[in-house]
């Protein structure tokens, strides 16, 4: 604990809000992933009014919250839901009110054969 409270005061002071810390972690986030393809399962899919698509993407160790915007979704050839295995290309990006990372799809395909589409 003494070292840290040495380190902590050789350090420069500058205190951020909320707000700005993620401000600045999503302009990191963004510049650095601007596309990206990911694949993974989905889980949570639901469609709200909107007709955006939200669900979960996950693999055997971690998930990501997802959304395709109508505009992208209406072109799809297939109805994403739980349990498919997809292939997509997005963007990475933070929904701030929550801080929350996030994925915004562009472009979906299924990783192998689509069954009741």
């Amino acid at each position: 604990m003494r070292n840290f409270c040495r380190i902590a005061k050789k350090m420069n002071r500058e205190i951020y809000s909320i707000s700005e810390l993620t401000a600045d972690i999503k302009n990191l986030l963004e510049e650095n992933f601007p596309f990206v393809w990911v694949s993974g399962e989905i889980s949570n899919f639901h469609t709200p009014i909107s007709g955006h698509f939200y669900f979960t993407l996950k693999d055997e160790k971690t998930q990501i919250r997802a959304v395709m915007f109508r505009g992208q979704n209406r072109s799809l050839k297939f109805k994403p839901q739980d349990g498919m295995e997809i292939t997509g290309l997005g963007r990475i990006t933070v929904y701030e009110p929550r801080g929350n990372y996030q994925i915004i799809f562009e472009y979906l395909e299924p990783k192998g054969p689509v069954l009741n589409n």
